[in-house]
């Protein structure tokens, strides 16, 4: 429909039209790279759970026992380190070995580890990811930005906005870029997360209709009351979902107009949401 094309992610699309790409990636919060940190980890325990099977058919279970061999010509496994003529395979097991001597202390008890993390004689990386990863305190918007109704990307942004984790124009300048501080979607404003999604004038009309069409009300310019009021009582599905998409869309819009040159108005805007969460939770 010529303006309202997709694009692929919000996400992608300013990192790689951005110039200062590596400044805006550092943006994003902690709890999101200790998510990316876990992911790597689950891959390379997977490699080295399957090097620990292949080791101990062979071995006969010396590399339990931290005997000599273990896999490693001329010495034990477990004091194996780390070099550049190794291969990338190799140099990735002996990263995951040294995590796991750091998470359990012993290799004795980093065997144990991953035993506990095996399901009917099978690894299992759901269990390993619950043993490895880092627990925060918990927050009090997570039942809201992350369920079966809104859709993964949605939630990613809508995460990132509570956590005011997006590369906005204020923040970029706090990291020492020359911007002019300007709102993409109002051109009258200065932009920072609260003006670009509950401020802005353009963003405030599609927030109404929005709200309107979900039956849920937004009295409120300030991101603590607006979560306040969806998390004090009980919402929808339909209501977090629409919440999540609208979160979504304003920022695509913002990127299409900077990056794209491409505008679509708040009426359109709000037929594609509305499209989007209907999609997502009914199929229609």
């Amino acid at each position: 429909m010529g303006n309202e094309q997709e694009v692929d992610s919000p996400g992608e699309q300013d990192v790689d039209a951005d110039p200062a790409r590596g400044r805006i990636s550092a943006s994003l919060s902690s709890s999101v790279k200790t998510r990316l940190s876990c992911i790597r980890f689950l891959f390379v325990s997977t490699l080295f759970r399957l090097y620990l099977d292949v080791v101990r058919k062979k071995e006969e279970g010396s590399m339990n026992e931290g005997k000599a061999g273990g896999g490693v010509k001329g010495g034990c496994f477990w004091d194996a380190t780390q070099t550049i003529s190794q291969s990338w395979y190799w140099n990735n097991v002996l990263k995951m070995k040294d995590l796991l001597l750091r998470t359990a202390g012993s290799p004795d008890q980093a065997i144990q580890l991953l035993q506990a993390c095996t399901s009917h004689g099978k690894y299992d990386t759901s269990a390993m990811y619950d043993v490895i990863r880092v627990r925060g305190a918990p927050v009090d918007w997570s039942p809201l930005v992350f369920n079966a109704g809104c859709h993964p990307k949605h939630s990613f942004i809508g995460m990132l906005v509570f956590q005011n984790g997006l590369p906005t124009v204020d923040r970029l300048i706090s990291r020492g870029l020359y911007l002019v501080n300007r709102c993409a979607l109002c051109e009258g404003c200065s932009e920072d997360i609260l003006h670009l999604f509950f401020a802005c004038p353009y963003s405030r009309t599609v927030l109404m209709d929005i709200a309107n069409w979900a039956h849920f009300s937004v009295t409120s310019v300030l991101l603590e009351a607006v979560l306040q009021g969806f998390i004090s009582t009980r919402r929808s599905g339909k209501q977090r979902a629409s919440l999540m998409a609208l979160l979504y869309f304003l920022w695509k819009e913002r990127n299409n107009r900077i990056f794209r040159g491409i505008q679509s108005s708040p009426e359109t805007l709000c037929i594609v949401i509305k499209k989007v969460v209907n999609l997502r939770l009914y199929g229609l």
